[in-house]
């Protein structure tokens, strides 16, 4: 069981700033996915370090922590039978309405989880940021505030600041302070709308995204009147016999669109050679500069090739799940050999 943080992360309760960064990086280093066969259970880890790291490497948050430690202590020894001098009093409720770090008016019940926002530093290749993520408990038990008088004589235990409900996490037990809560903490209603508003923002971004993706392809790359009709004419041929279609979205994983220029002539279908990538590059999902970015290639990676395009001297390659276009500089002596058996 955790008695408290500070012997989570193995330091004293004066710990300095420092000390607790260096028990912190030591821990991440320690349970960090990408070290650990099962990821799943190491990313979990890594959140509950992540956010008790978040309270304290926080002043006002470490000292309002520091003020339950005692608590902490109490509880993780405690069996919660009621005392013996009071077998019947129940000083717990089912529900209660309070107030969360949204500063709106929310309900908790038991069996619902509590969230706490945690921002993490990561990167990708030299760029650094912030990473929002959310730590979770699940309510085992909530303090009913009618009966808050007779919580010290109950549990024969005094707390200095008044507590809102028990939660846990694993085998671990917490108790969160009604004005913890209300400053960090987020309830499973809110929460689920947050997340729902995030999942509608990330769904206009991306569709924003291909939307001028799009236009930007078409504006670059222009079709003449005379590519219209021999693509119109490669259709009308091919209605008939969808079959070569099939054959091109199948073996070469073609779109429609890269279609319509294989039957305009200005993509070329290769016959699948291999060749290698000769330094690490974005792989996109057109073959053009400011295209939306499909992957990432490196150095000595093999690459199937499938269709070429003259005009940009760029190649549609196959790694793996990786597909998309490379320009023919990264790669090493690519060659679009067109004979089809």
């Amino acid at each position: 069981m955790l008695t408290n943080y500070y012997s989570f992360f193995g330091i004293s309760k004066d710990a300095t700033f420092d000390e607790i960064k260096q028990a912190y990086r030591r821990l991440a280093h320690k349970y960090h996915p990408d070290k650990n066969k099962s990821a799943k259970s190491a990313e979990e880890k890594m959140k509950e370090i992540n956010f008790i790291y978040s309270i304290l490497s926080n002043p006002y948050k470490r000292k309002s922590y520091d003020e339950t430690v005692g608590a902490m202590d109490y509880f993780d020894k405690f069996d919660w039978n009621y005392s013996a001098n009071n077998p019947f009093v129940d000083i717990y409720c089912d529900s209660l309405d309070v107030v969360d770090s949204t500063r709106l008016k929310t309900k908790i019940k038991i069996g619902q989880r509590i969230f706490y926002s945690v921002e993490i530093d990561r990167s990708v290749i030299t760029w650094k940021y912030k990473h929002k993520e959310y730590f979770d408990m699940f309510v085992k038990k909530i303090f009913n505030p009618v009966k808050r008088d007779l919580f010290s004589k109950v549990l024969e235990f005094n707390f200095n600041k008044e507590p809102l409900c028990l939660v846990s996490y694993g085998k671990n037990d917490v108790v969160i302070y009604y004005e913890d809560f209300k400053s960090f903490w987020l309830s499973e209603e809110n929460y689920k709308k947050i997340d729902t508003k995030k999942g509608y923002l990330t769904a206009l971004i991306v569709g924003l995204m291909l939307i001028f993706g799009v236009y930007y392809i078409f504006e670059t790359h222009p079709i003449t009147n005379e590519q219209k009709n021999s693509i119109k004419q490669g259709l009308t041929v091919n209605e008939t016999d969808s079959r070569y279609r099939n054959f091109l979205k199948e073996e070469y994983l073609a779109t429609d669109g890269e279609i319509n220029y294989i039957m305009s002539g200005r993509y070329e279908v290769c016959t699948g050679s291999e060749t290698k990538i000769t330094e690490r590059t974005e792989v996109k999902n057109a073959p053009d500069l400011y295209a939306l970015g499909a992957g990432e290639l490196l150095k000595d990676t093999k690459v199937k090739i499938l269709l070429y395009y003259p005009d940009k001297d760029a190649y549609k390659i196959q790694e793996d799940k990786i597909i998309g276009w490379v320009s023919a500089k990264f790669m090493e002596n690519p060659i679009c050999d067109t004979d089809q058996e």
